[in-house]
């Protein structure tokens, strides 16, 4: 039968999983070092913050989302996402009116997903994702309100409807997919819209106008240096000083020599744990070794 709530969806092919796998891979691929952080969470230490797909957000997630925004901050947004509240009921215009006025879109027509490995042909009004982009498992139909479309859909029953936009919303920028872009084409724009952030690409430039600090607006966010990986050297006292210190010393004790192979015992010869090889019977001659 399968699971009754998946099969309420518009997809049964669209699960959590799917587009959040294709985005971790194209943000490692693009050497973007990224953390798995919660919605609702303080999100100002970061420059960037991608959404592959989130289909129910609370209220306290979609404020913090526009607040990172209107901070200055890059959101990324995928598709189906901020469609339902915490009791499950779809929000009036397909995505809640917050989140919609983050990424500067209007009212969500209709939802076109895709069958297992359909494409839709995608034509870039720039460099964002190349001429020969396809999006997949994924399409709406839906209206702009104020942001800039990238990127159209091609041929079909959408040609020429917006398939990828992005806003400026506050001091900071939203981008939407509302499809799932192929691996080349996503990992082009997550690299973009990071450089556009302030991302890995002016990572050193701004460190250095940063007084070494962490600048709030590094992509998602750097690498800390290399000494902060490294354990503390031991204390006097501390557990680890006894541990080096026993490994030393065992380290500076000469090899302990073995014993020679001794062969196999004489008969009537007694050694330490073995067992004779004979037993002298009471019939024996005293003084006489037995036969």
């Amino acid at each position: 039968m399968g699971d009754p709530l998946r099969l309420s969806r518009p997809s049964d092919l669209l699960t959590y999983e799917r587009p959040l796998r294709a985005w971790h891979r194209a943000l490692w691929e693009s050497h973007l070092t990224c953390d798995l952080a919660h919605p609702e969470s303080d999100l100002d230490g970061y420059a960037l913050v991608v959404v592959p797909h989130l289909y129910l957000l609370t209220d306290a997630a979609l404020d913090s989302l526009a607040a990172h925004v209107r901070g200055g901050g890059t959101l990324v947004c995928g598709f189906f996402t901020g469609v339902a509240d915490t009791d499950d009921r779809v929000r009036e215009g397909g995505v809640d009116a917050r989140l919609r006025a983050v990424l500067g879109i209007g009212t969500v027509h209709e939802w076109w997903p895709l069958e297992e490995g359909g494409t839709q042909p995608l034509a870039s009004t720039g460099d964002v994702v190349g001429q020969d982009a396809t999006g997949t498992l994924w399409r709406e139909d839906f209206e702009t309100d104020g942001a800039e479309t990238l990127a159209v859909y091609r041929g079909g029953e959408l040609d020429g409807r917006p398939a990828i936009t992005r806003h400026s919303h506050g001091e900071g920028t939203a981008w939407y997919l509302s499809t799932l872009p192929d691996p080349a084409a996503l990992r082009a724009l997550l690299s973009r819209a990071a450089r556009r952030g302030g991302g890995a690409a002016s990572a050193s430039r701004t460190a250095r106008g940063c007084g070494g600090r962490t600048p709030r607006r590094l992509a998602v966010p750097p690498q800390p240096p290399a000494r902060a990986y490294h354990r503390p050297p031991a204390r006097p006292g501390d557990r680890r000083a006894h541990r080096a210190a026993a490994r030393a010393r065992n380290h500076a004790r000469p090899p302990r020599r073995r014993r020679p192979a001794r062969g196999p015992a004489r008969a009537g010869e007694r050694r330490l744990n073995t067992v004779p090889t004979t037993h002298p019977s009471p019939h024996d001659t005293p003084g006489r070794p037995p036969p």
